[in-house]
């Protein structure tokens, strides 16, 4: 591919702090919709661009056997996991509403 000038783009390299991971998490949920595996898969990626896999899953209470085992590719770990891997990670998981329910109007 380096023939071609096309490099590979890891997004790992551009997850410096809490903030962007939590930036490109939330753009992923976004644009995953029901798909939790892509989610998981964002989540595994800001794990990898923390650098410490173990540091993460010591601050989220798990073993990093049982933070590999939830994110590992057709996973489908608990919410309460899923929360524990954002807390080590050092962010939080929000939501917002998509419609006003009363009108079935989208927001914004």
């Amino acid at each position: 591919m380096s023939g071609l000038g096309i490099t590979i783009f890891d997004p790992a390299e551009a997850l410096t702090d809490p903030e962007c991971m939590a930036a490109y998490v939330d753009v992923v949920a976004e644009e995953a919709g029901d798909d939790a595996g892509e989610i998981l898969g964002a989540l595994g990626i800001a794990v990898r661009a923390s650098g410490s896999a173990t540091a993460v899953a010591m601050r989220a209470g798990l073993t990093l056997e049982e933070l590999e085992t939830a994110l590992a590719k057709g996973a489908e770990p608990s919410f309460e996991a899923v929360l524990k891997i954002a807390r080590g990670l050092g962010i939080r998981i929000r939501f917002a509403a998509k419609n006003d329910v009363r009108t079935g109007k989208g927001y914004g």
